[in-house]
């Protein structure tokens, strides 16, 4: 996996940014939020662990950026982006 490859797709699936777009993500994030985002994840469970990492964290980072950028979400909502998560990545 790219390194900040699940971060990224968090951004794109929350639609924060829109990759198609021909506006600069600088220009998009001030167009819309008036300022970037920074957002820092960490784990301290060995990779390949098979304890569901990447599955929760991209849950959790999913709810965040919801709720930063002011969106309706609900448990189902992040369910869902989980579920697109795990099958992006088989």
């Amino acid at each position: 996996m790219v390194s900040g490859a699940l971060l990224k797709a968090a951004f794109v699936c929350a639609d924060i940014v829109d990759l198609k777009s021909s506006v600069s993500l600088e220009r998009q994030l001030k167009n819309k939020y008036s300022s970037g985002f920074e957002l820092h994840t960490w784990s301290t469970l060995p990779h390949g662990s098979g304890l569901g990492t990447s599955s929760i964290l991209s849950g959790v980072v999913m709810a965040v950026l919801w709720r930063l950028s002011g969106k309706a979400y609900d448990m189902s909502c992040v369910i869902h982006s989980v579920s697109l998560h795990l099958i992006s990545q088989s």
